[in-house]
C-alpha cells in the first residue's frame, strides 16, 4: 500500500537529481554573462533578450521531449493510450516546437556580440545533457544485461529511446567549425 508513494518519490528524486545540478549550473553561468558581456561593450537589453531567447528555446526543447517520448514509447512498446492522451501529447509537442522556433528566430535577429556568450552556454548545456543521457542509457542497457535480464518483456525500450535522444542531442550540438577527418588538407599552404 505504501509502495506507490515511494516509487513516486524515487522518480521525482531521480528527475531532480539529474536536472537540478544542470539548472543551478545554468543559472550561475547566466549570472556571469553580464560581466563577460560588459567588457565587450554589449548593451544590457540586447543581452537580456539573448538570455531570454535561449532559455525559452530550452523550454521548447523540454516540451517537445515531454510530448514526443511517451508517444514514441507507445509506438515501440505497442501499447495504446486513449485518443485524448495522444491529442495532449501532440499539443505539448506543438507548443514546444512553436516556442523553440519563435525564440530561435528572435535570437538570430540579435547582434552577434550579445548572443555569443548565451549561445555558448546554451550549446554546451545541451551538449553535456546529450552526453550524460547517452552514457547513462548505455550503462543502463549494459548493466541490465550483465546483472540479469528483467522479467518485463519491454525493459529495453525506455533506455534505448533515451539513448537515441542523447545521441540526437549530441549530434545537434556538434562543433560546426571542426575540420572533417576525411578531408585532405589544402595544397599550396606552406608553414
Amino acid at each position: 500500500m505504501f509502495e506507490a508513494p515511494s516509487a513516486l518519490f524515487s522518480g521525482v528524486g531521480m528527475f531532480y537529481g539529474l536536472t537540478l545540478p544542470i539548472g543551478i549550473l545554468l543559472l550561475i553561468t547566466v549570472l556571469f554573462v553580464p560581466s563577460l558581456a560588459h567588457s565587450a561593450g554589449v548593451k544590457p537589453m540586447a543581452l537580456g533578450k539573448a538570455v531570454y531567447s535561449y532559455l525559452l528555446q530550452a523550454t521548447g526543447i523540454l516540451l517537445m521531449t515531454l510530448g514526443g517520448l511517451p508517444a514514441l514509447y507507445s509506438v515501440v512498446a505497442r501499447t495504446q493510450y486513449e485518443a485524448s492522451a495522444y491529442l495532449g501529447l501532440l499539443v505539448l509537442f506543438a507548443c514546444g516546437g512553436f516556442t523553440f522556433l519563435w525564440h530561435d528566430h528572435a535570437a538570430r535577429d540579435l547582434e552577434p556580440a550579445a548572443r555569443a556568450v548565451p549561445h555558448a552556454i546554451y550549446l554546451f548545456t545541451f551538449k553535456m545533457m546529450g552526453y550524460v543521457l547517452t552514457l547513462l542509457s548505455i550503462l543502463s542497457l549494459v548493466l541490465t544485461i550483465l546483472l540479469g535480464m528483467p522479467s518485463e518483456p519491454n525493459w529495453w525500450i525506455m533506455p534505448t529511446l533515451l539513448l537515441l535522444d542523447g545521441l540526437l542531442l549530441s549530434w545537434c550540438t556538434r562543433d560546426q567549425k571542426a575540420p572533417s577527418p576525411f578531408k585532405a588538407p589544402a595544397k599550396g599552404k606552406k608553414k
